[in-house]
């Protein structure tokens, strides 16, 4: 964490935090309450790191950016799939196009975050090369 940041001085504390909310949402016993809770922990962990970019170097607040702007897209489909199977809403007839673009759509947001870490070891690798 960069400390020169008032704001950002305890960002291991919101780290922590962050584990420990989500860890508590396994106690939810209703699937689809746990889906729109997390949903809302997701937006409001991504909108935190946008106001106070805790980290030193650009790149960690953008890698950090990206990934919960991803886990954000992600968490979205799934509880809007949840909200349509909590009601007994199948994926089927009229409504199983949206879920072919919701799955598509939420399978691209993991692509796109696997293909950024991915991204970024080849990158850290290449500096290292370079180094030595």
């Amino acid at each position: 964490p960069y400390k020169s940041n008032g704001q950002a001085f305890y960002c291991e504390s919101v780290l922590g935090a962050r584990r420990l909310l989500l860890t508590l949402t396994l106690f939810v016993n209703d699937s689809l309450l746990k889906f729109i809770l997390l949903q809302f922990l997701c937006i409001i962990f991504f909108c935190h790191h946008i106001l106070i970019n805790p980290f030193k170097h650009r790149n960690s607040n953008n890698a950090e950016t990206i990934s919960l702007f991803l886990i954000t897209v992600t968490t979205f489909f799934n509880a809007v799939i949840a909200c349509f199977l909590y009601n007994g809403i199948i994926d089927a007839g009229p409504l199983e196009m949206l879920f072919k673009f919701m799955e598509i759509t939420k399978d691209m947001a993991v692509y796109c975050l696997l293909l950024f870490i991915a991204v970024l070891e080849i990158n850290v690798k290449i500096k290292k090369f370079k180094i030595s």
